[in-house]
């Protein structure tokens, strides 16, 4: 026996000779040995005839181990087999022959050993099962389909060929080769790292994968390999699957031939260990898959286009990636001169993509980065290099770790989605997000510029000293938005997922228009009744109020009477919060909500107690003037005597006043202190005859106007 699995390429051109010096060296083994060597003719007197049956042989006999078995046939003939036969080698030089086991056996594994090799030159080989039963044929030796002539080998459902050697399709360069591995469990295997498969090596090749068929490949997958070889491999359909797995193992698409073609579709699935497309001089490779399921899985490094000058001259690569296709590499994806990637609505998901001078077509789908070390934006072999990324609103990038935009770096992302594990963008950095849907994971850090227009962010985003956002039409948050960082922009900032300014109180400056959604919480801590203690928004434009604002005191700060925090100032105000939440600073002093209040046009929390309108500390006849100028009058606010925030001045905010009233006088005489000192003055007993009086004309007024 002899092997082209070492040395491929002088062994395939030189085959004849080592074939010639075999036979001679078997002659002289024979004779020394007393055996003989036969070379039998299949003959068989009818369709269907079996393998084991002396009258089908010329001469007459059955080929065993040393002997060569011929088919040479003007018509499709079908052989069957009843037991395991073996011999040194098999030719078909013409006719369409099938190798089945015998429909009457079961379950006897039927195996059929060619100790020296196979050769399909001029005619067509099947192999395949029946029913449940299975044809295994074991080629210890190269199998070549298509050597000077062409050959077609096809192994169907319940075939088994196992190639303890090469398997070239298409060997000389007038000669063709075609594999079709069709159907499920039919299997073509190459049993070692070091056994290949080669699809088109000098001449033509094709190799067909589908329906369920499976080639797997225990060394390297060459398409297209030599001068003007050409080679086309397809893989199509569920369940259809092409692996060469190897840890050394490489699929190369246009190795060295004129044109290599891969194409995955409909489900098809290939999975390798390296990939190289129009790698060396003179090759042209390319790949493509398309369709929902296909997939094309590289275990470390995906190449595409020559790796050096001299090869680039000379060479191209290609790769497609057609809608609901995935092409996923573990390690990086190297795009050299000469090459083309292009998304067509699929997926790229890959550690590191590197444009090293190729051309990257981005028309719809997704890049997914995966490399748990995240990503910095620059230049450099472990960084994502471009800096300027212009999606269609079909197109998103992923990263699922960390994405740094350094110091003085710049990002910009025109259309489609982002979606990220973190980001942070540091000191004179900027992102730019111009439309899209963005996920930030679990959130921006941002110490230069986050630059948005007309965006969605899900993810908490925060601002450092001397950060800023810019906005520019409506930007959604549907997050956290934190920090010091100010908002700059003629754009509208919507935030429904949460708005907490400052870390600790902090003048925020908003250039922008402002809405607060109905989901959304804005946090306000107030540490004194100082400019920068407490937190204030000056909001340049418009301000929506929705949602609940919550107030927090820190420091055991505790607002006195009378105290005064403008929360919100804008140019204009809409709207009102749902809720007003964390506002009783003791049982006796509430923070007090005010829109539009003293001239600030906004929001202002000012502390009082029940009862006082004018919070001058006293319940007294002015809150009673105050209460009833303002009676049965809707739109009031706590300074109108409406107590109970329900937008009416009534009856109800009269009792307010007559149960504080009630509750001081039971007090012991002296003043309610608030929580700087200052003092809660309470009216004197006899004062109690003028509220007795202007409750009961209150009441009858009430009536009459009923």
């Amino acid at each position: 026996m002899y092997s082209v699995g070492r040395r491929p390429m002088i062994n395939l051109l030189h085959r004849r000779s080592v074939r010639a010096v075999m036979v001679g060296f078997l002659v002289m083994l024979a004779t020394s040995a007393s055996w003989s060597q036969t070379t039998y003719d299949f003959t068989g007197l009818v369709t269907g005839g079996s393998f084991g049956t002396i009258g089908n042989w010329t001469p007459v006999g059955i080929p065993e181990l040393m002997d060569t078995a011929r088919f040479s046939l003007d018509q499709a003939y079908s052989v069957g087999f009843m037991s395991s036969p073996s011999h040194e080698e098999l030719i078909v030089n013409n006719g369409d022959v099938t190798f089945q086991p015998q429909t009457m056996l079961e379950d006897l594994g039927l195996v059929y050993g060619i100790s020296g090799g196979g050769t399909i030159d001029g005619g067509q080989l099947t192999i395949e099962g029946i029913d449940t039963e299975d044809l295994v044929v074991k080629v210890h030796g190269p199998m070549v389909v298509g050597d000077v002539a062409n050959g077609v080998l096809g192994v169907n459902s319940g075939g088994h060929v196992q190639v303890m050697n090469d398997l070239t399709l298409g060997s000389e360069e007038s000669s063709s080769g075609v594999l079709t591995v069709q159907g499920t469990g039919a299997i073509v295997q190459t049993m070692t790292f070091d056994d290949s498969l080669y699809v088109g090596f000098h001449g033509d090749g094709t190799l067909d994968v589908l329906g369920g068929g499976e080639v797997r490949v225990g060394g390297t997958v060459g398409i297209a390999n030599i001068g003007n070889a050409t080679g086309t491999v397809t893989v199509d359909g569920p369940g259809s699957r092409l692996y060469a797995t190897n840890g050394i193992s490489t699929l190369d698409v246009g190795f060295g031939g004129s044109g290599g073609v891969l194409n995955i579709a409909n489900g098809g699935h290939v999975e390798v260990a390296n990939a190289r497309v129009g790698s060396m001089v003179g090759g042209h490779g390319a790949v493509d898959v398309d369709g929902i399921g296909s997939a094309l899985m590289v275990a470390n490094r995906l190449v595409v286009g020559a790796a050096s000058s001299v090869e680039e001259l000379s060479s191209f690569g290609s790769v497609t990636i057609g809608p609901g296709a995935v092409v996923g590499v573990a390690a990086e994806t190297r795009l050299n001169k000469g090459s083309q990637l292009t998304i067509k609505g699929g997926t790229l998901s890959t550690s590191k993509l590197l444009d090293k001078g190729g051309d990257f077509n981005w028309d719809g789908g997704t890049v997914v980065l995966d490399d748990p070390d995240g990503y910095l934006v620059g230049t450099g072999d472990y960084q994502l290099e471009d800096n300027q990324l212009a999606l269609a609103p079909s197109q998103s990038l992923t990263v699922t770790g960390d994405l740094h935009v350094p110091y003085s770096r710049g990002l910009m992302l025109t259309g489609g989605d982002l979606k990220v594990g973190s980001a942070r963008v540091g000191g004179s950095g900027l992102l730019q997000l111009f439309g899209g849907h963005h996920d930030l994971g679990d959130g921006l850090m941002n110490y230069g510029l986050l630059a948005l227009e007309n965006a969605v962010i899900d993810g908490p985003v925060v601002g450092a000293s001397g950060s800023a956002i810019s906005v520019l039409g409506d930007i959604q948050f549907n997050e956290l938005v934190s920090g010091l960082g100010e908002i700059e922009g003629s754009g509208t900032a919507l935030f429904d997922g949460g708005h907490s300014p400052g870390h600790g109180p902090a003048d925020i400056s908003i250039a922008s228009s402002v809405g607060y959604g109905a989901g959304n919480t804005l946090t306000i801590e107030l540490a004194g009744n100082m400019p920068g203690y407490y937190d204030r928004l000056v909001i340049g434009q418009k301000v929506v109020l929705d949602g609940v604002i919550r107030v927090e005191l820190l420091d055991g700060y505790l607002p006195g009477v009378g105290d005064q925090f403008e929360v919100i100032s804008a140019a204009l105000r809409d709207g009102v919060f749902s809720r007003v939440a964390g506002t009783e600073v003791t049982p006796e002093i509430t923070l007090v909500p005010l829109y539009d209040f003293g001239g600030n046009i906004g929001f202002t929390l000012k502390a009082g107690i029940q009862g006082d309108a004018n919070f001058d500390g006293l319940i007294d006849i002015t809150d009673l003037g105050i209460a009833g100028a303002n009676f049965n009058m809707t739109g009031r606010e706590w300074d109108d005597g409406d107590f109970n925030f329900d937008g009416v001045t009534d009856v109800d905010d009269l009792g307010v006043i007559g149960a504080a009233w009630s509750q001081i006088q039971g007090l012991s005489p002296g003043p309610l202190s608030g929580g700087d000192g200052s003092s809660v003055v309470v009216p004197e007993p006899g004062t109690f005859a003028c509220v007795g009086m202007w409750l009961f004309l209150a009441s009858i007024f009430c009536r009459i106007h009923r």
